[in-house]
């Protein structure tokens, strides 16, 4: 069944021009790399999705949430707030960011928080580098929304960009990858998260470029792919005995 488009108010619809605009237009015009928001109204409905993925939360939350591309770390406060029968979903927030004057800006916006941390580097050797051995506290969630729409990638390169890092997150049984698309076209298609073996778990429609989603009619699919968990060791079928040949 196709997810209903979202319902946006005036106030919101006002609120995601001005986001827009700040993010996309005004470093352009200071002669920095144009950000591609992820709209404030979005964010609840990422919350809401990765609760239904991630289920019950025991203790202290296990989870990192990852922002790869994060530009002004727009994600990453209301993640840190975000909770779960009044405990923090995610024991810490990261987010990644290539372009240094908008790493410096994330950087000094979340300055005050230990439990956020910016990183200035590339995502995909970041990511790389976070998955060897133990990933964080034991599972991840990362949040990919089109980071390499200014690129100028071929097909062939995005796609050899995302299989290793797919195949990255997919050392981690468990973790997910919280992926938003444009309205018209992916950087990672479906069948290459099939082919790393990611399983599907929820999909929904957002509003990413807020009023304009709106005025033409087209909406940004949400996707929440998942690391299978491995089956436990003691229930796999132990290998045939071979019987012993007589003499």
């Amino acid at each position: 069944m196709r997810p209903e488009s979202p319902r946006t108010s005036l106030g919101e619809d006002l609120r995601s021009v001005k986001t827009w605009f700040f993010n996309l237009v005004g470093p352009t015009l200071r002669g920095r790399p144009a950000c591609k928001p992820t709209m404030p109204g979005v964010i609840p409905t990422v919350i809401d999705e990765l609760k239904e993925v991630m289920g019950e939360t025991r203790g202290k939350s296990a989870w990192t949430f990852v922002d790869c591309g994060c530009g002004q770390g727009m994600m990453l406060k209301p993640m840190r707030s975000a909770t779960v029968d009044g405990k923090p979903m995610f024991e810490r927030c990261v987010g990644v960011e290539l372009d240094r004057g908008t790493f410096q800006e994330a950087q000094k916006a979340h300055a005050g928080d230990a439990g956020i941390e910016v990183v200035c580097g590339d995502m995909f050797p970041f990511v790389e580098e976070a998955c060897k051995g133990k990933l964080y506290s034991g599972r991840a969630a990362f949040y990919i929304y089109e980071p390499l729409w200014m690129a100028n990638l071929s097909t062939e390169e995005m796609e050899q960009l995302y299989g290793g890092l797919l195949d990255n997150v997919a050392k981690h049984p468990g973790s997910i990858i919280v992926y938003c698309s444009a309205d018209a076209y992916r950087e990672i298609p479906t069948r290459l998260f099939e082919q790393k073996g990611l399983v599907l778990k929820r999909a929904a429609q957002v509003a990413q470029n807020g009023a304009f989603n709106k005025l033409r009619g087209k909406y940004n699919p949400l996707e929440l792919w998942q690391v299978p968990a491995k089956r436990d060791s003691a229930t796999l079928a132990a290998p045939p005995k071979k019987k012993a040949k007589h003499s």
